[in-house]
């Protein structure tokens, strides 16, 4: 109800299923749901454990765990083009925070762009107007040098998409270097960003409220196309 009265559309993901039909589910319900709100679907599909370290919720069936192994791959192909074919959204990522796969599996990383570029073939043959991309955390590209993650997708990213928690890296909003943002388009393409997951972590609601008001003058040399909350609620960790 909240998202729908502050926004136009609604950020789903969940971890890819290996084509187990329970993760197509999840989509179908929260789709439908948004549909009743009159909210447009975004679809973000995580390939990868919590830590970016390996590959997430794979099943023992396949016989390794890269991004060479070919049944993996085509596990991966079949299950997003159902994705596709059933909810057709408008933009669709094929995987978040790759660069952290990036920086701790560098050779297998480039196998997983491979994967993502013949997916993104076969989408865009029957979908030319679906915006495909995939995430990238933003603090560990700026803080470490990780802009060779994005140049590696070449021309296959139709947006840019980030997720971005300063507070991980710097205590308060003031202590941003001024280009931070600005530096996006000095190492990379001047494509359109859309910043997936935003927030400030922490309980201290000055600092959430002064994040909120200047991230936009960080960002106005940007070309944004759009902007998610990560939360629009506190959250009880424990609980």
């Amino acid at each position: 109800t909240l998202t729908k009265e502050i926004g136009e559309y609604v950020s789903l993901s969940h971890q890819l299923g290996w084509n187990n039909d329970k993760k197509i589910d999840e989509y179908r319900n929260e789709v439908n749901y948004a549909k009743a709100n009159n909210l447009n679907t975004i679809i973000s599909i995580d390939v990868l454990s919590d830590d970016r370290k390996k590959i997430g919720n794979l099943p023992n069936e396949f016989k390794s765990n890269d991004f060479f192994d070919q049944s993996l791959r085509q596990a991966y192909k079949d299950e997003i083009l159902k994705i596709v074919n059933e909810f057709k959204p408008n933009y669709l990522f094929l995987g978040i925070e790759v660069n952290g796969y990036f920086k701790n599996n560098p050779d297998d990383f480039e196998n997983f762009v491979s994967l993502y570029e013949e997916t993104y073939d076969l989408i865009k043959t029957k979908y030319p107007n679906t915006k495909i991309s995939v995430t990238f955390f933003y603090e560990d590209v700026y803080n470490e040098n990780q802009w060779d993650a994005i140049n590696a997708f070449g021309n296959k990213l139709d947006v840019i998409g980030f997720t971005t928690y300063p507070g991980f890296y710097y205590n308060s909003f003031d202590k941003i270097p001024e280009d931070y943002y600005s530096d996006i388009y000095k190492y990379v393409t001047k494509k359109p960003i859309m910043f997936m997951e935003v927030g400030w972590t922490g309980d201290d609601e000055n600092k959430q409220a002064n994040f909120v008001n200047e991230l936009f003058k960080y960002s106005q040399d940007l070309k944004i196309e759009g902007f998610f909350w990560t939360l629009l609620h506190d959250w009880n960790f424990g609980g």
